[in-house]
């Protein structure tokens, strides 16, 4: 699908295929570690542009014994880099979402969220990393 972004010298227009295309290269590369998830939520991915710039939010599940923050930290940068280098379009926002841990036998709901201003919230305890 092309998608028309105005702007004040033109309109630039992107196919959202190849955004989709940039997030499942992300999970490829931690394939069996982290991936999209829409079992847990009506939508796995969320993308939209604005002002701002592109905004990405997925909704992830993370095998247990996966280091989530850095995992989800590579997945963002990949994400990022590829929309700034390949589409040169700004980036509002990427947010990762994890809904659920997966084991061998069992999924866990869980809620924690990081973002591509490295916010980071542990829904389960309402804590972040920040430094006061």
């Amino acid at each position: 699908m092309l998608t028309r972004i105005p702007n004040d010298m033109g309109v630039i227009s992107y196919n959202k295929n190849a955004l989709e295309d940039i997030i499942r290269s992300a999970f490829a590369r931690c394939k069996g570690q982290c991936w999209v998830s829409s079992r847990f939520t009506s939508a796995g991915k969320e993308l939209s542009y604005s002002d701002k710039g592109v905004f990405v939010r997925v909704s992830c599940v993370v095998r247990v014994g996966t280091p989530i923050r850095t995992t989800l930290e590579d997945i963002i940068k990949f994400i990022g880099d590829n929309i700034t280098d390949c589409l040169e379009l700004t980036i509002d926002n990427i947010v990762l979402n994890v809904v659920a841990v997966a084991g061998t036998k069992n999924t866990v709901k869980r809620d924690i969220t990081l973002d591509y201003y490295s916010n980071y919230v542990n829904a389960d305890d309402e804590s972040d990393d920040s430094e006061e």
